[in-house]
């Protein structure tokens, strides 16, 4: 059984609505991000700028309703993370701001806060950024559950504890930050599990394991952070999948199906080797798409709502094949990618918008930079 956070978040994907062109700076993966119904970016000048869903204050004090151009939301940001209804920022002091979706989190002020109605359970939804911690590196913020590195390495994590994903022993839900480790450099959190890479280059996962997606060769779930692999470069997880570059530039992935022929099994419970020559890959839900270290762009997996390749009758891409177009940048989630293109501009392409109640009038289905 799925919690409920899993739930209310396939729930709320269903109320997206569509976007236009946007102006974007130069950005990586820390700098542009796209969660299920809304989109932000890092602006030149350090201004977070957003779109879309804002119904949960993911978007801060911009809410209740669809925003259809790009607002700014806060300032002096050095980078952003968001996923599902919440969103990360970490400014340029090192200190880290959270807003939207509060199911058990480190927030005590109740001041900005109002209760959703529908589908939440009486849950809160920040309206505002709140700060959180001081001297932050980087952070994920998952659906239920946050986990960051502090500039001394240290591993704090806070949040829903159903499966263990806070890595701390038991299973207790916190809504205080929780020191997990030491000598972390890199973390990445999915529904309901952790994966976090020491200096050494080993990485570490756990929390929820039903399709194998902590790596250690079976599906039984972990309180405690258990050791995956060595010589680890970065890594990236969401849904029940993970990825992992090494130093060399391989890429291996395990868990959940990517969605490709390639993984014959549903899942697997230990990393495999996929390609060679990796900078970047970024998932979705059954698609990926990799950034190469020549710079080229391949994707493969689900393409239902053409995500990878827009108007095409290819409902699957079984192999990675190399996406033409005019991109720097991307990231995926659930049935879209964002992407950033050599001018500075982005798109999104794919199912971002399915919000049928909005008033009548045009809509562009999705912005196709991706070609066959």
């Amino acid at each position: 059984m799925k919690k409920i956070c899993i739930i209310q978040f396939m729930i709320f994907c269903l109320f997206i609505t569509g976007c236009s062109d946007k102006s974007l700076t130069d950005t990586y993966d820390e700098n542009m991000q796209l969660a299920g119904s809304h989109a932000v970016y890092i602006d030149e000048d350090g201004t977070l700028k957003g779109f879309g869903d804002s119904s949960l204050g993911q978007l801060g004090d911009i809410y209740d309703e669809y925003i259809e151009n790009a607002i700014s939301v806060t300032n002096d940001v050095k980078s952003v993370h968001s996923k599902g209804f919440s969103t990360a920022v970490i400014k340029n002091d090192n200190s880290l701001w959270i807003c939207g979706y509060n199911q058990e989190s480190p927030f005590e002020d109740d001041t900005h806060t109002k209760t959703m109605t529908t589908n939440t359970n009486d849950s809160k939804i920040r309206k505002n950024f709140v700060k959180v911690l001081e001297n932050v590196k980087t952070v994920d913020i998952g659906y239920c559950h946050t986990v960051a590195i502090l500039t001394d390495g240290s591993l704090y994590a806070w949040g829903n504890n159903e499966y263990g994903q806070l890595g701390n022993g038991n299973n207790v839900s916190l809504d205080t930050p929780v020191k997990i480790g030491e000598d972390f450099t890199d973390v990445s959190v999915s529904f309901a599990s952790t994966y976090a890479l020491k200096k050494d280059g080993t990485l570490w996962s756990c929390g929820l394991n039903d399709s194998g997606q902590l790596g250690i060769g079976n599906i039984e779930n972990s309180n405690v952070l258990i050791k995956i692999m060595d010589d680890v470069k970065s890594v990236y997880a969401d849904f029940y999948t993970c990825a992992a570059i090494k130093k060399d530039n391989s890429l291996w992935i395990w868990g959940s199906s990517d969605g490709a022929s390639w993984n014959d099994a549903s899942y697997s419970a230990i990393p495999v080797k996929r390609m060679e020559n990796i900078e970047k890959i970024s998932l979705g839900l059954a698609f990926n798409v990799v950034k190469k270290t020549d710079g080229g762009i391949w994707g493969w997996g689900n393409n239902v709502y053409g995500q990878l390749i827009p108007d095409s009758t290819m409902l699957i891409i079984p192999e990675p094949i190399a996406l033409s177009g005019d991109i720097l940048d991307f990231d995926c989630n659930i049935d879209s990618v964002m992407i950033k293109k050599n001018d500075g501009t982005i798109a999104i392409q794919g199912n971002f918008q399915q919000n049928t109640t909005l008033p009548e009038k045009e809509y562009i289905p999705y912005l196709s930079v991706l070609e066959q």
